[in-house]
């Protein structure tokens, strides 16, 4: 699947409040993401990709970070991003949003 996974959604649930999850539960999601997923690695062209993102959608504060994880996605030619926070994308086209719980849900 060729998809970011916003790391937020590791460590917390989806419930209103996000509340953290346990060092094991942490452990546990880790693990069944990476049996769907690559993980790639970090690297400084993303920033170009995030310099342009922001300058065009005229992007300031918080939003910065959605730019950056969408800024990787399209360095490494992916089509989507795994996401608690899906509204927070929808400025960004061609991008395909994916819940975990959906994703585990395919899982099993």
């Amino acid at each position: 699947m060729s998809s970011l996974v916003d790391t937020n959604i590791l460590t917390r649930d989806a419930s209103p409040g996000h509340n953290h999850h346990t060092p094991a539960r942490t452990h546990a999601d880790i693990a069944g993401f990476r049996r769907v997923f690559d993980f790639l690695q970090d690297e400084r062209a993303i920033y170009s990709n995030w310099e342009n993102l922001v300058t065009h959608h005229e992007i300031s504060g918080k939003a910065g970070h959605d730019a950056r994880l969408v800024a990787a996605i399209r360095r490494h030619q992916l089509t989507g991003i795994l996401t608690f926070n899906g509204k927070d994308f929808t400025r960004f086209a061609q991008i395909n949003v994916l819940e975990p719980e959906e994703v585990l849900r395919q899982e099993t």
